[in-house]
């Protein structure tokens, strides 16, 4: 089952999009299903019209950044 997750921040907002595990891992307390493989990403900033857009490999390199850069 495809699922679709968005995230906002005043200044930018993350959209997810994947799939559910379905190997039976437990489900969260909150009763949403666990996305376990992102399949499209879109990071659209205020201020700009083209949202960053990609896959999980995308998403790993933003989280990569980001973390890079808040831990400095």
């Amino acid at each position: 089952m495809t699922i679709r997750r968005q995230y906002s921040l005043p200044n930018c907002k993350l959209v997810l999009e994947g799939w559910e595990d379905t190997t039976g891992v437990t489900q969260p307390s909150d009763g949403r299903p666990l996305l376990s493989m992102v399949t499209n990403m879109e990071c659209h900033f205020a201020g700009h019209e083209q949202p960053l857009t990609g896959g999980q490999e995308l998403l790993d390199g933003l989280i990569y950044a980001v973390s890079c850069y808040v831990q400095e």
